[in-house]
């Protein structure tokens, strides 16, 4: 009886997952009104294709927090953030990418697929990334597409804006190294 009530109950979770629906205990309880709307609901669909698929931190720089969340347009699949600000709760949220046109290093683009991690920056490193003249009021989020190049997301007070960034390799001095010939030792060490 307990392994076919197992086996109902990991079917109907893997028929969920595969609707591309998040569970409900994964969204923060502050999204829930935000995302729950019949406009929210027509428009995108939460997008899973990273883990976290939600980020949160403070990017507006009042201490309170805020949240990023992954979407996915309903109508043509494009990829993108919406970011839910504390201090402009009432506003709605800010969408960047996933259909809507959206500033990037020069260019503008409505579909953000080319991450693929991201994270939270403190105020301090987001500011050193930033580059100068450009203030964010908060922490960033870092958009990275692996061993490539990254962008930093950020809030400049009045709207979202973002730079590109190349990711600087780290390399190694060249040593040649030959294991057949003992290493030297000046220093005397045995």
């Amino acid at each position: 009886m307990s392994l076919s009530f197992l086996t109902i109950t990991v079917l109907g979770l893997a028929a969920i997952a595969a609707a591309g629906d998040t569970l409900p205990w994964n969204v923060p309880r502050v999204l829930e009104p935000v995302i729950s709307t019949s406009s929210f609901k027509a428009a995108y669909e939460i997008g899973t294709w990273l883990n976290p698929f939600y980020l949160r931190g403070d990017f507006d720089g009042d201490g309170l927090p805020d949240y990023a969340l992954l979407v996915i347009h309903r109508g043509d699949g494009k990829k993108g953030i919406v970011v839910w600000l504390s201090s402009r709760a009432k506003s709605g949220l800010a969408v960047v990418g996933a259909g809507t046109e959206f500033g990037a290093g020069g260019g503008h683009s409505d579909n953000w697929d080319f991450f693929d991690a991201w994270q939270v920056y403190e105020k301090r490193t987001a500011g050193q990334v930033a580059g100068q003249g450009q203030r964010p009021k908060g922490e960033a989020i870092w958009l990275e597409k692996s061993e490539s190049d990254g962008a930093l997301l950020f809030w400049e007070g009045k709207r979202f804006d973002c730079t590109r960034r190349p990711m600087k390799p780290c390399v190694a001095p060249r040593v040649r190294i030959d294991p057949w010939r003992p290493a030297r030792n000046p220093h005397g060490f045995r």
